[in-house]
């Protein structure tokens, strides 16, 4: 049985299984790390703390029987800078600009201060990303990325891609790996950390 929370001003918290199902969800797509997860409350704390969106949106009337998209801000080490993660669309739902959405809705509700990065190799997020102003960063672009990742202590998710001594712009990255993706629809593409780059 669901359990809600209410908290004086604060968003409806869902609690147990429609939760435990949008991990499950997001674990049987294989693109999210387990440990990650299924860290005891993660979103349940997120959803609480107004650090996530998820969708459909709803009110106390009537609970979804599903939730078909989310995305989080995590903090990090340097409360200056916070990572757009756990973006989720569930099959069947995607091309409804779902993502875009709730991105959008996370950063209107960020405080004005805070600066963002983001590691994917989902190509729908990346798009995103490309609208939000974020880009793909390589040493090319800021030779001192490894120092910036251990201050945020994100050094050991830092992708592969970020050390690559090449200048890269969003729309060549996207449309490398468009084309990647038609001629090996079943091959994973590599990660790329895209962030606010004058921020940097």
């Amino acid at each position: 049985m669901l359990e809600l929370v209410t908290q004086q001003e604060t968003p409806l918290v869902l609690r147990g299984s429609l939760l435990e199902l949008l991990v499950a969800d997001m674990l049987a797509t294989g693109k999210f790390r387990e440990d990650r997860l299924r860290q005891p409350g993660l979103l349940e704390n997120l959803r609480l703390a107004g650090r996530s969106v998820i969708l459909p949106d709803f009110g106390t009337e009537e609970l979804p029987e599903e939730i078909y998209a989310h995305v989080a801000r995590l903090k990090t080490r340097n409360r200056r800078w916070e990572e757009i993660a756990l973006a989720f669309v569930k099959n069947g739902y995607e091309r409804n600009g779902y993502l875009g959405q709730i991105v959008r809705r996370l950063l209107k509700d960020a405080p004005p201060d805070l600066n963002f990065f983001g590691i994917t190799r989902d190509l729908a997020v990346m798009k995103v990303f490309r609208r939000h102003g974020l880009r793909p960063v390589t040493k090319a672009i800021d030779p001192n990325i490894e120092e910036w990742a251990d201050n945020l202590g994100i050094s050991e998710i830092l992708p592969d891609t970020t050390l690559l001594g090449e200048l890269v712009t969003p729309s060549q990255i996207i449309e490398a790996n468009e084309r990647f993706l038609e001629e090996n629809p079943a091959v994973d593409l590599p990660r790329w950390l895209w962030m606010e780059v004058e921020h940097t």
